[in-house]
């Protein structure tokens, strides 16, 4: 997308004025300037300080006046990017950029499948049902965001002479809708264990992909009543694939490069948490640690701020276009968050009534409608406005989900609706609120059950001395069905009919452990009484055990053991997997001398990922190398990428390397019966093929995992060698892996770039609560501005990549002691 925009602009001849006046003179806020500016609205007088690393403290007398000046200081600094945001969520990047290449589509592509989510309209409901206190305080923040857009015009619009629209308080909530999309991602296993029924029946589909719950690490120990789960496949489904998809229809849907609409990868969401009891800390006190894993963008999808009003005094991270907190303190409680990965996004399989083609079929006696609309999509043009319209359809389950890939699926697919329920949103704020001011792990345990639609886990801790991990969100209750694929939409019995939440959920205080450890494993065994089952499919539990083992390997913890867990790269995958492969390899014999000299360097590997080891290199080209001829006849090749760019599809393929036999790795294409010891030997040999010629060096002794797993922060617009200087960061040759504490995520789905980092820490804290105002720390990965050329554009990034922090100050006296700016905002 990148490059395609900076050629865009150049070809319409747009950029070079405006860019080469910024390049020579710069006009970016000051941060470090003491200034004055009228901000229409205000009550009262706000400070604003900003700290050495531009991080606002913002202190108000009122908190609607607080709510405006937060806008007005996130809008200075990430107006463009808080717009590409809400435009992600709405489906309207096109008519910003036009129709450009997005992920492994076009931005009209993209546009059109988010339409079918239909966030926009789910915003705009939960808007109308907003009280009036949260619906001023949204629109005071809304009315500072449009103050400082007039005040200060980000150069991305210069450079595509385009006037930026103005922000409104449905935008916050698209974008939080967004946020709570991203990190809901059962729906892409429900799709992919569909697709493979569909092409080699059921039976084979649930040996190569299982209906069982994750392995690997809790987060609640100790003795837990576990019922048996529900059937996971609805029998009334068991007689629709009994066929396997023909060999021609696989050929016609093995085209490359048709595309999925949005990919997997689109927005990750993961994380980690941890938190431990005075009686692990050399404080005495209990110390909290986040780190979230959300896609790496410039500037980082995480602003940091710090807010001061009556009864609030908060400090942490947020997503820009969000006015509260989502991680970090208040001075009396720590939190971090991680994502849940509840299921709470089910896809249903329609049956189309032949006597009545504009129905679905139900048991009730109310007529299932299909209905359709058309969505116009405005797709720029130069300064011209084009309109893509496409229809969308809708059942009374929900948005048809064909319609939102219509290239994933192959012809003769049955119709299938989502089922998502997103009420109550309208609350959201409003908790938030509360979550800020939280004075006790309990109370925040108490108003974080009420948070609706936020599938998260938080990692929670106070002065006092207690800790505790709780769940949000209303997660459906599965009776009937696991949820782990499509359910029958003609039959009432599969409906959702109650939701569980708060105390129905996994959640704990105080344990005998001494910590809660989360990295999206589950929380629970699914089943455990007497909880509700959030989720089947989760993280693996590498994270957590990791985690779990270095928290109990140290007996007393402190800042600096913190940060080393944090920044840890020994790969659990590596070492579980690398045994079955090493069987398969034995003494090498029949590889060829490359294949030798790989084989000799994986087996003496520590498993530790570190960017200069050339195993992890060998080891993941041999990974991925054999889950590509394992599906090869089992899916299309499109089929295949959707199944690798998942986040957690690795939970199933590690399981294959358990059997020698498994049925995944038999070729049903030819005669005989191949087993993991013919796929691995063949993988191994051509990775060592591919790597040769990426690294262009044919000894693995040379090789380097860091020249393949690249991270390099780019602007929307830097993909071009005349904008790299301007707006880009330089690149870093990375560490770490899918599910390496330091969690360094890429897209093995990506034919081009299969390891080039696309999703890590984005925010790192660690926080003891002995004496919070000085003894918190924080980093996010490029900056606190949005500002190409900007002191802060990515000053934290080089201390970030090295696991360094900074102050995560709450004393305005060391703030202001140490170098600062203040903007003081006047009525």
């Amino acid at each position: 997308m990148r490059a395609a925009i900076a050629s865009f602009l150049l070809l319409q001849g747009c950029a070079a004025g405006p860019l080469l006046v910024y390049s020579i003179s710069p006009d970016h806020p000051d941060d470090a300037a003491t200034e004055q500016l009228r901000l229409p609205g205000l009550k009262g007088p706000v400070t604003v300080t900003f700290d050495a690393w531009g991080i606002p403290h913002v202190e108000a007398t009122d908190l609607v006046d607080l709510a405006r000046a937060n806008g007005f200081v996130q809008g200075r600094a990430r107006f463009f990017q808080m717009d590409m945001m809400r435009r992600l969520a709405k489906g309207k990047v096109s008519e910003l950029v036009g129709d450009q290449p997005l992920l492994s589509e076009t931005t009209v592509d993209y546009d059109t499948t988010m339409r079918g989510w239909l966030i926009e309209e789910r915003a705009r409901i939960a808007l109308s049902k907003m009280n009036a206190e949260q619906l001023e305080l949204l629109k005071a923040f809304a009315d500072g965001v449009n103050a400082a857009m007039g005040q200060y015009k980000p150069l991305e619009y210069r450079l595509l002479q385009v006037e930026p629209t103005a922000w409104e308080p449905v935008d916050s909530l698209a974008v939080g809708l967004l946020n709570v999309w991203s990190v809901s991602h059962n729906w892409t296993q429900e799709s992919t264990r569909l697709l493979l029924a569909m092409s080699v029946g059921l039976e084979r589909a649930e040996k190569i992909y299982p209906n069982t719950p994750a392995s690997g690490g809790r987060t609640l120990h100790g003795p837990m009543n576990v019922k048996p789960l529900p059937p996971a496949i609805a029998p009334e489904l068991e007689g629709m694939f009994p066929w396997k998809m023909p060999a021609a229809q696989k050929q016609a849907a093995a085209r490359p490069n048709q595309g999925l609409g949005v990919d997997p990868m689109a927005m990750m969401g993961a994380s980690n948490a941890w938190v431990v009891s005075g009686d692990r800390s050399v404080s005495g006190k209990p110390m909290v640690a986040n780190d979230p894993h959300l896609t790496h963008l410039l500037p980082s999808i995480m602003v940091q701020v710090h807010l001061i009003a009556p009864d609030l005094d908060v400090i942490g991270v947020t997503v820009p276009g969000l006015p509260y907190v989502l991680a970090g303190h208040n001075g009396h409680v720590a939190w971090g968050i991680t994502s849940t990965v509840a299921d709470v996004i089910d896809l249903l399989i329609e049956k189309v009534d032949p006597a009545q083609p504009g129905r679905v079929v139900t048991d009730s006696e109310e007529p299932c409608l299909i209905s359709t609309r058309e969505e116009h999509i405005a797709v720029r043009d130069g300064s011209a406005m084009k309109e893509h319209v496409v229809v969308m359809r809708r059942t009374c389950h929900g948005p048809v989900f064909n319609d939102l890939h219509p290239k994933l699926f192959p012809p003769g697919s049955p119709l299938l609706s989502i089922r998502w329920k997103t009420e109550g949103m309208e609350r959201s704020m409003d908790v938030l609120l509360a979550m800020n001011r939280a004075q006790t792990t309990k109370e925040m345990g108490a108003v974080i059950a009420e948070l609706p639609a936020t599938f998260n886990t938080w990692t929670v801790a106070d002065v006092d001395g207690h800790i505790g991990t709780f769940l949000s969100g209303e997660v459906p209750i599965h009776e009937a069905l696991s949820g782990t694929f499509p359910t029958p939409g003609w039959l009432s019995k599969y409906e959702w009919t109650h939701w569980a939440k708060g105390e129905q959920l996994p959640w704990a205080m105080d344990g005998d452990d001494g910590f809660y450890a989360h990295a999206n494993n589950l929380m629970a065994d699914p089943g455990a009484e007497p909880f509700a089952t959030p989720n089947v499919d989760a993280a693996p539990g590498y994270r957590a055990e990791r985690i779990a083992f270095l928290l109990k390997e140290t007996p007393k913890h402190d800042l600096q053991t913190f940060r080393a867990i944090q920044t840890d790269v020994f790969s659990l995958r590596a070492k579980n997997v690398l045994v079955r492969m090493l069987e398969d390899l034995g003494d090498g014999a029949g590889l060829s001398e490359p294949a030798l000299v790989a084989l000799r360097l994986l087996k003496k590997w520590n498993w530790q990922t570190s960017a200069g080891s050339p195993e992890t290199a060998i080891f993941f080209a041999t990974y991925r190398a054999c889950v590509q001829t394992a599906l090869r006849d089992e899916l299309s090749e499109d089929g295949v990428r959707f199944f690798l760019a998942q986040r957690y599809s690795t939970n199933v393929a590690d399981l294959w390397f358990e059997e020698l036999q498994h049925p995944v790795w038999d070729d049903t294409t030819t005669p005989g019966t191949e087993t993991r010891f013919t796929v691995v030997r063949f993988a191994l040999e051509s990775a060592v093929a591919q790597l040769s010629e990426l690294m262009g060096d044919k000894n693995p002794v040379n090789w380097q995992w860091g020249r393949l797993h690249v991270m390099k922060p780019r602007h929307a617009f830097g993909g071009s060698w005349l904008l790299d200087n301007l707006l880009n960061l330089k690149p870093l040759e990375a560490s770490g892996e899918l599910d390496t504490v330091w969690k360094s995520h890429f897209d093995l789905g990506n034919d081009k770039a299969p390891y080039k980092v696309v999703a890590g820490p984005v925010f790192r804290m660690v926080a003891d609560l002995a004496d919070l105002r000085r003894d918190a720390w924080w980093v996010v990965e490029t900056g606190s501005s949005g500002w190409p050329k900007a002191p802060h554009y990515g000053d934290q990034y080089e201390r970030w990549q090295r696991g360094e922090m900074i102050p995560m100050w709450t004393d305005l006296t060391l703030v202001r002691n140490a170098q600062h700016g203040t903007l003081t905002l006047l009525p």
